[in-house]
């Protein structure tokens, strides 16, 4: 059927003189073995190491805020609050990472093109690394000099997402690419969990009040990372010094619309503007990494205020609520893979099905929230709510691998900079929504965030998802764009030597 992948168990038939390289490529498809220890599935676990550690520069102020305004206490120790910062200075702080995030990805396709993206992002982690550690100093001084340094490392997670994209455009063969790319976005989510857990008690150390060392192991983190992927990681398989002769075979002629001597060109933006199934995209991934955004920042203060919870109380159920979020990209693809094996529907209305479901698993559950004050329910809810919010990594977030793989690093960084012209109205719009939220105390001394507040964000959330599920609905499509074509590739099909798949 016309727009679906081959099957998983399909066999075709092989080119005369081909049966050796066929053998060869055919077990380096089926082994499980051979795929887990394969550098395809390396490259990918460390770009979803490289994922989760760039949530956790983003997003570790969050929690650490809470520390840094608190009053926090311990079975060994007392310690007092650091500053005294008002409402306004806080929204700042913790907002700030947007501020220009939706500027620096649009660089990063000529970046890309003039470094490769192996190297823009060793310096984009490394860069963001140092600046984290150097966040406690910068608080000391001023909380202008800390809003200064969280602007900076603020793009890291847009960036890195786009040259994801990028990069398994290379690396990932046709029938691997959704388990490929689902794996190394799951890293967000890890790194949501890891943001959340070891806050809380990073927190009660009794050295210089404990959440210095928030940012110093993030840090340093980072920087070990960039040192590890700059020695095991190339841009293409091509060019990968320790991948069999086999492996390197499987991906060249497996991969969808990319060939070996390809060079990187300017995308042809006038094309790409008048697309609509780009703006479907792009309308349904801004939606949804907009939600993300949001609700990573503010879901340990409305988890604070809402059930009156101590620090490290909020770390640890801030974390259990974010592993939600993974089970939900397994049960989507779980989902998505289920109808692709048992029905005939076309690649794109699976996707679109997939979308479905997790829309009403999300908003239904979301606005129910505003108007619960049971405890149980509530965080039951919760867990409900992100299983949902995940269904566009497995329908949307592959798109530009099979719209334009020559150019799914720009259109990834397109919707990181929509994204980031989105969130930063929502975060202060959040902020404002919620006003006595701000002052958290974790003692339950100072004014909370009302329910009917929180009601008014969850509604807005809503709204903003419904947007995006419409959009791809009407809009979506998953077929090769005609400006996305090799400029020697009349038949991409033909292009690729048949070869066996089993997922």
């Amino acid at each position: 059927m016309p727009g679906r992948e081959p099957d998983d168990n399909q066999s075709s038939h092989t080119q005369p003189g081909d049966s050796g390289q066929m053998s060869t490529v055919s077990t380096c498809s089926k082994t499980l073995c051979c795929r887990t220890t394969s550098w395809r599935y390396r490259v990918t676990l460390l770009l979803h190491i490289g994922s989760a550690i760039a949530v956790v520069l983003r997003m570790n102020i969050s929690l650490a805020i809470v520390c840094m305004m608190s009053e926090q206490s311990s079975n060994v120790s007392q310690v007092s609050r650091e500053f005294d910062w008002d409402s306004s200075i806080q929204s700042l702080v913790v907002s700030s990472g947007g501020f220009i995030h939706f500027l620096a990805p649009m660089f990063t396709d000529a970046l890309c093109r003039y470094m490769g993206s192996k190297r823009v992002m060793t310096t984009i982690i490394s860069l963001s690394g140092v600046l984290t550690v150097l966040n406690p100093l910068a608080a000391r001084i001023s909380p202008y000099f800390l809003i200064v340094l969280r602007v900076l490392v603020g793009p890291c997670v847009g960036i890195v997402l786009a040259l994801l994209t990028d990069l398994f455009s290379w690396w990932a063969p046709e029938s691997e690419k959704v388990a490929m790319a689902s794996l190394a976005y799951a890293g967000i989510n890890v790194g949501e969990i890891l943001v959340a857990g070891p806050t809380g008690y990073m927190c009660s150390i009794p050295i210089a009040n404990g959440w210095p060392f928030i940012f110093y192991l993030h840090g340093a983190i980072a920087i070990v990372w960039c040192v590890v992927w700059h020695v095991c990681a190339t841009e293409r398989p091509e060019d990968h010094p320790f991948i069999s002769e086999e492996e390197k075979t499987y991906i060249i002629r497996t991969r969808f619309a990319m060939e070996v001597n390809q060079e990187k060109t300017a995308p042809p933006y006038l094309s790409i503007a008048r697309s609509k199934p780009v703006w479907g995209y792009l309308i349904l991934m801004t939606a949804h990494a907009s939600n993300i955004i949001i609700f990573a920042s503010y879901l340990p203060k409305y988890i604070s205020s809402a059930f009156q919870f101590s620090s490290e109380q909020v770390g640890l159920i801030t974390s259990a609520i974010h592993v939600s979020r993974i089970l939900g990209i397994v049960v989507f693809n779980f989902l998505s893979n289920s109808l692709f094996s048992r029905t005939h529907l076309a690649k794109i209305t699976i996707r679109k099905v997939v979308q479905c479901s997790g829309f009403f698993c999300y908003t239904v559950p979301l606005l129910i929230l505003g108007f619960l004050k049971n405890n149980i329910v509530s965080l039951t809810l919760l867990n409900i709510i992100m299983i949902g919010q995940c269904s566009p990594v497995v329908s949307a977030y592959i798109l530009p691998l099979d719209m334009a793989p020559r150019y799914s690093g720009f259109l990834t960084a397109v919707c990181t900079s929509l994204t980031g012209v989105v969130v930063i109205p929502g975060l202060v719009v959040a902020g404002l929504m919620t006003p006595e939220q701000l002052f958290v105390t974790g003692c339950g001394s100072h004014p909370q965030g009302t329910l009917e507040e929180w009601r008014n964000v969850f509604i807005m959330l809503g709204a903003s998802f419904t947007l995006g599920t419409v959009a791809f609905l009407l809009l979506g499509s998953s077929d090769l764009q005609p400006w996305a074509t090799p400029p020697d590739n009349t038949d991409a099909e033909e292009k690729k030597r048949p070869v066996t798949f089993d997922l």
